[in-house]
């Protein structure tokens, strides 16, 4: 399942017990519209919070607009050690597209808690990404920013899905690297 809990799904967690979420929006975002309980980390702030987050073996849900900031901050977690770590499907807009409930402005203050045991050059490259790598924009590309580039300057692309579903069609002149072959395959790259 790639680490994703569907909105309803999370809901459903929610009514039945204590589960984590931390929202990486901007507090802009955040102020607008949050699941109540959620704890606001913005994502390039994430490796530098960590002592805010509940014990490792604890499951944390990290939530974001539309899902790819938040798969990114599930991912960070989850290569520190959260291996429950996961990313809610479609953010909030999928949230308040189900009808399940916000809050606006909600307060929220960072739990200072104890640091946990992370190995420190990882969590140094970790915060080194989401801080000074990762780009503006989240490195999103649109479908439109695309097209054009197809046109005037085709990029090497890298159709990271699962051969039967590249099978079922693809863009032209994408390369099918499945992402759990990725880092095996960088000489195709």
């Amino acid at each position: 399942g790639w680490g994703v809990i569907k909105p309803d799904a999370l809901s459903e967690q929610l009514a039945e017990g204590e589960v984590f979420i931390v929202d990486v929006r901007q507090p802009e975002e955040f102020a607008e519209a949050s699941i109540e309980g959620a704890v606001n980390i913005p994502l390039r702030e994430l490796a530098q919070h960590l002592d805010a987050l509940p014990a490792m073996d604890q499951q944390v849900v990290v939530v974001c607009g539309s899902g790819f900031r938040s798969a990114i901050g599930m991912t960070a977690l989850q290569m520190l050690g959260w291996e429950k770590a996961q990313s809610m499907a479609g953010g909030m807009a999928a949230w308040t597209a189900a009808e399940l409930p916000t809050v606006a402005a909600q307060e929220t203050t960072l739990a200072a808690g104890e640091m946990p045991a992370v190995d420190e050059a990882l969590l140094a490259a970790v915060d080194d990404y989401l801080m000074n790598v990762l780009p503006e924009g989240w490195g999103v590309m649109k479908v439109e920013g695309l097209n054009e580039l197809l046109v005037e300057a085709p990029p090497f692309i890298v159709d990271v899905r699962q051969p039967d579903e590249y099978a079922e069609g693809y863009i032209e002149g994408a390369i099918n690297v499945p992402l759990r072959e990725l880092a095996q395959n960088l000489d195709l790259l």
